[in-house]
């Protein structure tokens, strides 16, 4: 195939078929223990849906000689052909072009082809702009480079618009030598590594990656002074959506025994590490926020607030890696029909304080 049909078919002009790369495994990363332990509540709807965890989860590095990648996590090869096991987000083998990816996310079609002259880390993913993902997903995947021998050297291939994206790229001391994803939005490179390792649902975070953010990542962020006390209120009042319906109720009550708000996505990484290892009670809802748990002390109880119809595992398989005494609280009743993790809800003072009462908590 040419070069103008590759490229046509890597902007999904010109479609092919998928297909599967060869992955380099690296000795010695591998999925941590598996727990089956069902988190109690003391709120009136206790039902849990837990879904079961996937064992077999590929770790190691691809890498290509002469290829395309882009801001989605998408790979593709000489040919144009997407490489399905080492794009981000493991999907179906099928036809896909980078330009179907544009106009789902509703982003310009309108696309440049940057051809770069260095060897590339490529840690683009679709996620990366989500807090929690960014810490246990992006970076780990420098880990896993740096375990496989092929990170010294290499441009990465990486968002850097958030602030909490620059701040951990400088304090692990690659920031000067990436390339934003988010301007150069797909590009062509003679050299592409792509570590493999992806956090979805329901998967437990590896010993690894959850002991490289506590020592590495937090020992480079640099110790901070705690400006919050040991008790927690999470709140996501920066965030347009999953808000707590009729919150500053739940604050006054929460603030009575002790509990301080605090809204991490207004803080830096390094605030937020700080107040979640200084915390022993964390209470909040969902969200991006709880990645955090992974700089908690052990024991450290938390209380996790979900919608009626929402779950997601990924904090409670981070707080079992840690090693925290995990509880959650789901509202009563469905406040809104049709997209559950868009919705706000309301949870009920009652549930939160039985739950904490249950978690040995003094109200």
């Amino acid at each position: 195939m040419s070069t103008f049909q590759s490229t046509l078919s890597v902007l999904g002009l010109l479609e092919r078929r998928a297909r599967n790369h060869e992955i380099q495994c690296i000795a010695g990363i591998a999925e941590g223990p598996l727990f089956s332990v069902i988190p109690r509540t003391g709120g009136r709807f206790s039902s849990w849906e837990q879904r079961p965890l996937r064992r077999e989860i590929v770790r190691g590095v691809a890498l290509i000689d002469d290829g395309f990648c882009n801001r989605f996590g998408d790979v593709y090869d000489q040919q144009g052909c997407r490489l399905n096991n080492v794009s981000h987000k493991l999907r179906d083998r099928r036809r896909h072009g980078w330009l179907k990816s544009a106009l789902k996310a509703q982003r310009n079609p309108i696309v440049r082809l940057n051809k770069v002259d260095v060897p590339i880390l490529n840690l683009a993913a679709s996620t990366s702009h989500m807090y929690f993902h960014w810490l246990l997903d992006v970076l780990p995947r420098i880990y896993v480079a740096r375990e496989a021998g092929i990170e010294c050297g290499r441009w990465l291939y990486v968002s850097k618009a958030a602030p909490f994206q620059k701040e951990s790229l400088e304090a692990l001391g690659v920031l000067e030598r990436t390339i934003d994803c988010d301007e150069k939005v797909i590009i062509h490179a003679n050299d592409i590594a792509t570590p493999v390792h992806q956090i979805a649902v329901g998967h437990l975070p590896p010993a690894w990656a959850v002991r490289y953010l506590r020592t590495e990542l937090l020992g480079k962020l640099g110790a901070a002074r705690p400006c919050f006390g040991k008790r927690l209120y999470v709140s996501r009042n920066d965030a347009g959506r999953r808000n707590i319906i009729g919150e500053e109720d739940l604050i006054d009550a929460l603030s009575v025994i002790g509990f301080e708000k605090i809204v991490p996505g207004e803080l830096s990484v390094r605030d937020q590490a700080a107040a979640f290892a200084n915390a022993e009670v964390i209470v909040g809802a969902h969200g991006s926020s709880f990645a955090n748990l992974v700089f908690c002390q052990p024991r450290t109880k938390v209380l996790e607030l979900f919608p009626h119809n929402y779950f997601d595992e990924g904090p409670y398989r981070l707080a079992q890696a840690v090693d925290l005494d995990y509880f959650y609280a789901r509202a009563r009743k469905v406040y809104r029909k049709g997209l559950p993790i868009e919705t706000d809800y309301g949870v009920s003072t009652d549930d939160v304080f039985d739950t904490l009462r249950l978690a040995g908590v003094k109200t």
